[in-house]
This record gives C-alpha cells, structure tokens and sequence, in this order.
C-alpha cells in the first residue's frame, strides 16, 4: 500500500488496512523491524498512521499530540525519511493543526509541504497546500499570495474544475481581505456562503476524481459560516468512540 494524503471526508488510509484491534502500538514497532532496519524509517510511517487514524477518529487532542511529536522527532527524521514521506507527514500535521485552528502551527507545516515539494515531488499535495495556505493566510490577516504554477498544475490535472475551485477561492480570499476592514460582518459571510455553494455545485461536478482541497476547504466555510469548530463540521452526530488501541495490518504494508 502506497500512502497517500487524502482530504479529510476519506482521511484513512483506504482499504481498511488500519484497524482498531488488540495489537497495541509497541507490538507494531516491534514487527515493523521485519520489514525495515531503520528505526527513525518505523517512527515516521506509525505516526503517519496513526495521525491519519485519529483524524479519523475525531481524536483531534491525540492528533495533536502526534503533531508535536513529530516537530520533536523532524531533525532525526529529515536526516532519514525520504521527502515523499515528509511532505506526507507534514500535510498530515498541517491539516490536524488546521482542523484545530492553531493556524500559525498550520501554516508552520504547510510551508514545509511546499518547501519539500518544490522539485516536482506530490504535485497535488503541494497545490492543495497552497490552496489551503492562503486560508491561513487569511485567517491571520497576512498577505496572500498566488505563485504562478498553472504549468505545473495543467500536467497533473485531467479535469479543469480543479481550476475553477482555485479561482473561486483565491478571488473570494483576495476580496475579502483587501475589503475586510470596510464592510460589514452580514457582506462577508453572504460572500462566503455563495463560495461554499459554488464549490457544493463544483463536488457535483466531479464525482469520480475527488478535487484535492475541496473537502477541507467546505469544511472551514461550514465551520466559518456555522461559529463552530471545525471538528464539529466533521462529525455532526458527535465524535466517535476515543477510546480503542491504534493498531496496523503490518501484513500489507510496503514502503512508499
């Protein structure tokens, strides 16, 4: 299994190969050591796991504390991990700290998913992370910015409502924050909930290949437009239970 970043209505790992059961953390580590000498190597793929797992989960506090583990643990795993990896775990770290809105902490780690991605590695993830970037941006009163990538963009990309997502984003952003301090609280959120119905028309339109960003970008608006947390959007019905073991399928993992 090669893993993936993926926006937070599908955030675990596809296929079912993380699951709740009796084999606890250490045990995991303890087999991984069949597959991988490199214990640093071990380190980064569990906590990408597991981030990814109690997002899942709604166990934000937990997530939260995996974040801060892997600030703790980012010079040994930069001297090892691959960049791949990296960018994974960053973007991973970012959106739990954006889902929290500890948005310094998210922009902290989305500027690392486009410093290590800067060579061409995951592409999407770095356009995303833009994308999502200018929202912290936003959300701290800090310049926006638009670097100019369509190239890089228009190879990755078979379908253009991808383009029409970052324009109606980045255009509503730009206007709100150059008009912020000038209009009314009522002006702006009419402006943000006619971008939120925009992009609903944008997730009709495609169905098959899901528009990276798009997910996490409602789920700010609904939160925004909602006065309430983000991790609230997500789980309406209430978080599910907190309290199972994180635990991995080793059997099927294969390094990415």
């Amino acid at each position: 299994m090669q893993l993936q970043t993926v926006s937070l209505s599908t955030y675990i790992c596809a296929g079912g190969h993380c699951c709740a059961s009796n084999t606890r953390t250490s045990a995991t580590s303890q087999t991984f050591a069949r597959y991988y000498e490199d214990k640093t190597y071990q380190q980064a793929e569990l906590l990408l796991l597991e981030l990814q797992w109690r997002m899942n989960t709604g166990n934000l506090k937990t997530a939260l504390k995996l974040v801060e583990k892997t600030e703790h643990k980012w010079p040994a795993l930069h001297e090892t991990v691959s960049p791949s990896k990296l960018i994974a775990l960053s973007y991973n770290c970012a959106i739990a700290c954006f889902v929290a809105h500890q948005f310094h902490k998210a922009l902290h780690w989305f500027n690392r998913v486009i410093s290590f991605s800067r060579n061409g590695l995951r592409i999407e993830t770095r356009q995303t992370s833009l994308l999502l970037r200018n929202i912290v941006y936003f959300e701290l009163d800090k310049i926006l910015e638009f670097p100019r990538e369509k190239q890089l963009l228009t190879k990755t990309r078979g379908v253009d409502v991808f383009s029409q997502f970052e324009y109606a984003l980045n255009n509503t952003l730009r206007q709100l924050h150059r008009s912020d301090k000038k209009i009314n609280q009522s002006t702006i959120q009419q402006q943000l909930n006619q971008l939120l119905e925009q992009l609903q028309e944008f997730k009709k339109q495609s169905p098959v290949k899901q528009i990276e960003g798009l997910e996490e970008t409602m789920i700010w608006l609904q939160s925004r437009l909602g006065s309430r947390p983000m991790i609230e959007v997500m789980f309406p019905k209430g978080v599910p239970d907190k309290t199972e073991e994180f635990a991995v399928d080793v059997n099927v993992l294969v390094p990415a």
